[in-house]
């Protein structure tokens, strides 16, 4: 079954009254019983935005599936922003890798991107510490690429509130 939290974090900043932690920890407590019924690793998080409190729920890194492209798409955008990419150069391709989630377009931008390490390095700065690019989209080489569910989170967050890269990337993203 799956991996009860091994690593639950809850945090409150601001105040926060009676019934509203118990709707969150209600909820914690709902989403644990639902994936302690499904085989494999879970990992959830949850976040209210309008009182800061979280969740999370075995905070581990995972295979990133086709949400590493966020990452690509914030690495592609900021070397558009600095000058060292024309963005009539990539847009299709975001385009594409964002709406359709195509894994072409994803691997043309990640060399546009300088590579893994291109990519990785956007990572690092971004200060996102379990997310990491091995490989190319769909290439077989038994390396997986990870992030996790809580830098998911806030990557979207930083999206929602125009913090990623900038507020004109976060619109183009969102």
């Amino acid at each position: 079954g799956a991996s009860p939290a091994a690593a639950d974090q809850s945090s409150a900043p601001g105040s926060v009254n009676d019934s509203q932690k118990n709707s969150l920890d209600g909820l914690k407590k709902k989403i644990r019983k639902l994936t302690d019924g499904y085989d494999g690793t879970w990992s959830v998080y949850c976040k209210r935005l309008d009182t800061g409190e979280s969740f999370c729920i075995n905070d581990v890194s995972l295979i990133s599936a086709s949400l590493i492209k966020l990452y690509v798409f914030g690495a592609v955008m900021e070397d558009v922003e600095n000058g060292e990419l024309w963005f009539d150069d990539c847009s299709e391709a975001l385009e594409l890798m964002i709406e359709y989630s195509d894994n072409e377009s994803c691997n043309y931008l990640i060399d546009l991107a300088g590579g893994a390490e291109g990519v990785n390095d956007f990572i690092t700065r971004q200060g996102f510490e379990d997310t990491e690019l091995y490989r190319y989209m769909l290439e077989e080489n038994f390396i997986e690429n990870y992030t996790s569910t809580k830098e998911c989170g806030r990557l979207l967050e930083e999206v929602l509130n125009g913090e990623y890269v900038s507020e004109e990337t976060s619109d183009l993203l969102l």
